[in-house]
């Protein structure tokens, strides 16, 4: 078998949904490796606030794209293409087996179909958008882009300025809609792969992310937070615009109580996980080769063990 017909598994699913511990145990039973398709997770420093695996759930298993960027560095879905890919065989060359896991659609569907070319963005165009966010925030740049591109207007959040400045920038230089230059355009993989995807009812959601934020709060997410602060990273880089961290830094500086900060976290991660969902529902033009839920490892067992088998 050569090295390009070596297949790879994909675990998807929204955040709280048990992917992750799930993804452990096949990797241990496989002997595989993780590549991590979380966004917020290959920054340095987050460890509770982005349920990051623990020291020793890292011993049991290699996970990689996993803390490794200062929270003041960008990190893109074509970094993760190149990255993931790179690491897709690498690890296939070295006889085990990988395995995407994460929550971040984006990144997991340009790895899997590549893409699209969009045109060189000129600075200046880039340079206004987030002068006009820092002197007038971003309600008027959402709006706008509501009127020019509503359908990737519903797939974000209304303060997510990153990718506020990424669609209107494009926007404004081509004249097209940020949504017709879609992921999937591109070169796909040239690889066999399973895709699961975790597909738990939105009330159970809520209840994990729920108990999950509590956990996160009792385990310490506070004095993780106040450290950082007092290393030198303002509130504004790239890494604290992960969710909850802003209410953190409002519950640090006496604007909030923790139990308003709860609430709001809870609320937040509710919605980032119902945008999740509708994006695994949509997005992927091969869809999944099983949805499940609940997390069953004894479902997946069977079927990985035939797919392999047959692979090898």
């Amino acid at each position: 078998m050569t090295n390009k017909s070596t297949p790879f598994i994909v675990i998807s699913g929204p955040t709280a949904s048990g992917k992750s511990e799930l993804a452990l145990a096949l990797a241990e039973k496989y002997n595989g490796e993780i590549i991590s398709a979380d966004s917020r997770q290959n920054y340095k420093l987050l460890d509770i606030g982005t349920a990051k695996p623990s020291k020793d759930e890292l011993k049991r298993v290699k996970h990689h794209l996993i803390d490794f960027l200062d929270l003041n560095e960008i990190y893109s879905a074509g970094r993760f293409l190149k990255d993931s890919r790179a690491l897709i065989n690498s690890i296939s060359l070295s006889g085990k087996v990988p395995f995407i896991v994460g929550g971040t659609g984006f990144y997991t569907k340009s790895c899997l179909e590549g893409l699209p070319e969009i045109p060189i963005i000129p600075d200046e165009i880039t340079g206004n958008l987030k002068k006009i966010i820092k002197e007038e925030g971003v309600k008027n740049l959402y709006n706008e882009l509501i009127e020019k591109d509503p359908a990737y207007a519903k797939t974000i959040a209304s303060t997510d300025h990153i990718r506020l400045v990424r669609s209107l920038s494009v926007i404004r230089t081509t004249g097209k809609p940020y949504s017709s230059y879609k992921v999937g355009d591109g070169e796909r993989i040239k690889r066999p792969y399973f895709h699961f995807l975790i597909d738990p009812p939105k009330e159970v959601v809520k209840q994990r992310i729920a108990k999950r934020t509590i956990q996160m709060i009792n385990s310490g997410w506070v004095d993780e937070t106040r450290k950082i602060l007092e290393m030198g990273y303002h509130v504004d880089c790239q890494g604290l615009q992960t969710i909850g961290y802003k209410e953190i830094i409002e519950y640090i500086k006496g604007k909030i109580t923790i139990e308003e900060a709860e609430k709001k976290i809870i609320t937040i991660t509710g919605q980032y996980a119902k945008r999740q969902q509708t994006f695994f529902s949509t997005q992927f033009n091969d869809g999944f080769d099983l949805k499940l839920w609940p997390a069953d490892i004894s479902k997946m067992i069977p079927i990985l063990d035939g797919y392999l088998m047959i692979e090898y």
